[in-house]
């Protein structure tokens, strides 16, 4: 399990309730280097769209883009949003 979220608090209390998490990383996106090669059977992921703004999906655009390219193949992306996030208009 490797983790990534943008919240330093959330980081941290993710980190005490999945104590054999492999990575954590506090970041609001892919980490540029750190997990570039590693590959998925599954990414979940319940991607902050508001960051301070009324509707702001680059965070989600970024990790639509990013999936495929992580994922073996048969691999799984599952995403956690609101109903009126337009996650389909992304794909």
């Amino acid at each position: 399990v490797d983790m990534l979220e943008a919240d330093a608090l959330a980081l941290e209390a993710a980190c005490r309730n999945v104590p054999g998490a492999h990575v954590a990383y506090l970041s609001d996106g892919w980490p540029r280097r750190a997990l570039r090669r590693r590959m998925y059977r599954v990414i979940v992921s319940n991607p902050p769209v508001h960051r301070g703004q009324p509707s702001d999906l680059s965070v989600l655009a970024e990790l639509l883009q990013g999936a495929p390219r992580r994922l073996v193949p048969g691999g799984e992306l599952w995403l956690v949003t609101q109903e009126q996030v337009p996650v389909g208009l992304l794909l």
